[in-house]
């Protein structure tokens, strides 16, 4: 039997949402089997799933699954962070923003990439990187990490956006004992 520690302690203040691109049941299923019956996320105590997929397609894409999750909203296949007319959305980032709250967003993969977009973007196709990144101007999210720089400098339009960002407040670097230094 395996025992499932109950959180206790301070009413929560913070949320982190965690998103395993690509992760449903069978790949939880799979991990808790390997790890013999215990996995962290026995210690939750609450769960839910969503059904993210897309407005005018059965099989989903990211771009879709993203925007479903940052607005509440389904679009169409290949969108970021638009509903099934183009018109933007507002995300979790903007409505906590507006709130007056702290907000990050921090991937292992490329910013502009369509799930992380979908927090900061709006477009109606997810491979226009470049434009996405533009969005990211405006995006008021306090925290960026991911990867992707050339989106944002090395672009057909000869803009550097890390500079454009480093004009609206952003710090950027490019090793992590200035990312240590930053964040502290």
């Amino acid at each position: 039997t395996v025992k499932v520690n109950q959180v206790k302690g301070k009413k929560v203040k913070n949320v982190i949402l965690m998103i395993g691109d690509g992760m449903g049941l069978t790949q939880i299923s799979m991990a808790w089997v390997a790890n013999h019956g215990n996995l962290n996320l026995d210690n939750f105590k609450q769960t839910g799933l969503s059904r993210t997929y897309a407005a005018n397609k059965l099989i989903t894409d990211s771009g879709a699954a993203g925007t479903a999750m940052a607005t509440g909203q389904k679009t169409n296949y290949h969108a970021i962070g638009v509903d099934i007319n183009g018109n933007p959305l507002l995300s979790l980032t903007d409505l906590a923003h507006a709130k007056g709250l702290s907000t990050a967003v921090v991937v292992t993969c490329g910013l502009t990439d369509a799930t992380p977009a979908t927090f900061c973007a709006n477009n109606t196709n997810r491979d226009e990187e470049e434009e996405l990144a533009v969005d990211f101007l405006e995006c008021n999210v306090d925290f960026l990490f991911g990867g992707g720089r050339n989106k944002f400098t090395q672009r057909k339009d000869g803009r550097n956006l890390m500079d454009e960002m480093q004009q609206k407040g952003y710090k950027s670097t490019t090793t992590w004992e200035e990312t240590k230094s930053i964040s502290s």
